[in-house]
């Protein structure tokens, strides 16, 4: 189960970091074009979807499959002393929980926004927040968890 896990959650960093990038990439444009855009509300509820299922995947792994995360509960204290313990058991999911609020947010703002251009500013602001902390959380192969961009 833990490989069938890891395996969808590997992939699903690259739906939910695609789409994020595209959105923020559309709410600039829209906003430097003037544009009155109205279909960002679907795209993000779409994106928004997309990272709760990547976090429902990741939650599943931390709270009962994953070695590594079961190795640093083990001795907690000396798991804060490892880089690569640390990261999986506290770095990576506090951050990518707080991605997920911003998410929320930004979700909560363009359904509550009067026009397209509140709407487009707050999926710049929080989206591009949350999607940034996504990537310097991101497992990357150059990185110090060594993790392979696709697994096969």
């Amino acid at each position: 189960m833990y490989s069938i896990l890891l395996y969808i959650h590997s992939y699903l960093r690259w739906a939910v970091l695609i789409l994020g990038l595209y959105l923020i990439v559309r709410s600039f444009l829209n906003l430097r074009t003037d544009s009155n855009s109205v279909d960002m509300p679907k795209w993000l509820r779409q994106f928004v979807i997309l990272f709760d299922v990547q976090v429902i995947v990741g939650v599943l792994l931390y709270a009962a499959f994953s070695p590594v995360v079961h190795q640093a509960m083990q001795n907690f204290g000396q798991a804060m002393k490892t880089t690569a313990l640390r990261f999986w058991a506290v770095e990576h999911p506090t951050v990518m929980l707080l991605s997920l609020i911003l998410t929320h947010v930004a979700n909560f703002k363009v359904k509550r926004a009067g026009d397209p251009r509140a709407s487009n500013r707050a999926v710049l602001i929080y989206l591009g927040i949350a999607v940034l902390l996504m990537l310097v959380m991101t497992p990357w192969p150059f990185g110090q968890t060594h993790r392979p961009l696709f697994r096969f």
